[in-house]
C-alpha cells in the first residue's frame, strides 16, 4: 500500500490514458472525493467503475474505501500542520537557531513515497545479483559508499562508481545477471541516460532511486523507489530532503536483506569486526616496535 497517495499520484507517470484522467480528477478534488462512492467518483471523473477500483488495487488498497479512509485520514494531516516549507530555501538569515532545527526538521519528515512491495522487490534484487552496482553523482556519493559499507560488513560487495569514467566500464562490463542501482534526483545528466540505456541493452537489471522529476529514466527501471522530490534541481541552497531520503531509502533497502539471514549476519559482522580489531592492534604493536628501534639507534 502507498505510504502517502496525494504524492504518490503526483509522482506516478505510468498510468493509463483512463488512470491518468481519474488521478488528475482526485488531485484537483480530493475534498469532494472522500464524500463520494466508488460509482460517484466514476462519474465525476468520466471513466468506468471497474476503472476505479483497478486503480485502488494499483495503489495497494483492497478497495475503494479503504482509500477513501486513506485519503481523508492524509488531508485532515495536511490540514492540521504548519505552513509548507520552501524546500529550495527552507530558511532566511533571520531566523534564529531554534527555528532552523524546527525548518530542518519538517524537511526531514517529508519521505512518505513508499511502496512496501517496491522497496521489497529492490533488496531482493540485490540480494540474489551476481555483482551490484550503484552509479551516482558526488551528491549522493557518500551515501552510496555509506551503503556500500554496510554491505560488506554481512559479506555483500557494492561496487560505487562515482566518476564519469568508471561508470562507462561498469556499464560497458555489466551483463545480465548483474545489478545497477541508479541514484539520480533528476536523470537529467545526458551521460546518466546513456548509462542506463546501456544497461538496459545489456540486460542488467536497473534498479532506480529518482524523484518525481526524472522523465526518462524509470522507463528502463525494473524497480523504482522515489527520493523526496520538492527541491529544485538548480537553484536552492543545497539539498536537504533528498539527500536524507537517499540515505533513509538505502537503509531500508539494507535493513531488508539484512534481515533475510539476521543470525547469520550478527555473526559475520562480530567476526568481520573482530578480525579489523586484531589488525589494528597488530599494526599499532609493529609502528611501536619501529619507534623504539629508531629511538636505539
Amino acid at each position: 500500500m502507498c505510504m502517502h497517495i496525494r504524492e504518490t499520484l503526483q509522482n506516478t507517470r505510468s498510468w493509463s490514458a483512463n488512470e491518468q484522467a481519474l488521478c488528475d480528477y482526485i488531485l484537483k478534488n480530493s475534498i469532494e472525493v472522500i464524500r463520494m462512492n466508488g460509482t460517484q467518483l466514476a462519474q465525476a471523473a468520466a471513466v468506468s467503475t471497474s476503472c476505479v477500483y483497478r486503480f485502488c488495487h494499483k495503489l495497494g488498497f483492497e478497495g475503494f474505501s479503504a482509500f477513501r479512509i486513506q485519503l481523508a485520514s492524509e488531508l485532515n494531516e495536511k490540514l492540521s500542520s504548519p505552513s509548507e516549507v520552501n524546500y529550495d530555501y527552507p530558511f532566511t538569515e533571520k531566523e534564529s537557531t531554534a527555528q532552523l532545527i524546527q525548518t530542518l526538521g519538517s524537511l526531514y519528515k517529508t519521505i512518505r513515497l513508499l511502496d512496501i512491495t517496491q522497496l521489497e522487490t529492490f533488496a531482493e534484487h540485490i540480494y540474489q545479483a551476481r555483482f551490484t552496482y550503484i552509479l551516482t553523482t558526488n551528491t549522493n556519493l557518500q551515501a552510496a559508499e555509506n551503503f556500500a559499507r554496510k554491505m560488506e560488513e554481512i559479506g555483500m560487495h557494492i561496487h560505487v562508481a562515482g566518476e564519469l569514467l568508471q561508470q562507462r566500464l561498469y556499464c560497458a562490463s555489466a551483463k545480465q545477471g548483474d545489478v545497477a542501482i541508479i541514484l539520480s534526483y533528476a536523470g537529467i545528466s545526458d551521460h546518466v541516460q546513456e548509462c542506463v540505456k546501456q544497461l538496459y541493452e545489456n540486460k542488467v537489471t536497473v534498479l532506480l532511486l529518482s524523484s518525481r522529476h526524472d522523465k526518462t529514466l524509470h522507463y528502463f527501471a525494473t524497480c523504482r523507489l522515489y527520493l523526496c522530490g520538492f527541491e529544485s534541481s538548480y537553484q536552492k541552497i543545497t539539498t536537504f530532503s533528498s539527500h536524507v531520503s537517499a540515505q533513509y531509502l538505502l537503509d531500508l533497502v539494507y535493513s531488508v536483506i539484512y534481515q533475510k539471514n539476521y543470525e547469520k549476519n550478527i555473526e559475520h559482522r562480530d567476526r568481520a569486526y573482530h578480525v579489523c580489531r586484531l589488525k589494528a592492534k597488530e599494526e599499532s604493536g609493529m609502528k611501536r616496535m619501529e619507534t623504539n628501534k629508531g629511538e636505539e639507534t
